[in-house]
């Protein structure tokens, strides 16, 4: 199954997993891996694992998740070069301290819903005030 990703993604890692809940809107949106299933991304102290494509209509059904050069949904401003992490929505926001670092801003957010490009690690680093 090919997944949709967002028009000038570039992932360079994806798999496409079982849903653990319908994500059918959420495609451009922070996920995470749990007991084997994609879920959104809640948390910016939790680890996201990529971005959710293709989401499942359903759960139960098949979803994608990539790294890499992504497009992703934003949460609020974002400046060019600051270091990204998951918002409690599963949107993009700029890192905070304490927060997990899961990529840099390639490209500018003016606003919520925003679509920006990343470049995600998906790396255990923590963001400095």
């Amino acid at each position: 199954m090919s997944g949709y990703v967002l028009p000038g993604s570039v992932p360079f890692g994806g798999n496409t997993m079982v849903s653990g809940a319908d994500l059918s809107a959420k495609s451009g949106y922070f996920g995470y891996v749990s007991s084997e299933t994609v879920l959104l991304g809640t948390d910016s102290t939790g680890q996201c694992h990529g971005v959710i494509t293709d989401g499942g209509v359903e759960s139960g059904s098949r979803v994608g998740l990539h790294t890499g050069r992504v497009k992703v949904i934003a949460g609020a401003a974002i400046a060019t070069g600051k270091n990204v992490s998951c918002s409690s929505t599963g949107k993009a926001q700029t890192a905070a301290s304490g927060d997990y670092v899961v990529g840099v801003a390639c490209t500018l957010a003016a606003a919520d819903l925003d679509v920006i490009e990343i470049f995600m690690t998906v790396q255990d680093l923590t963001a400095v005030a």
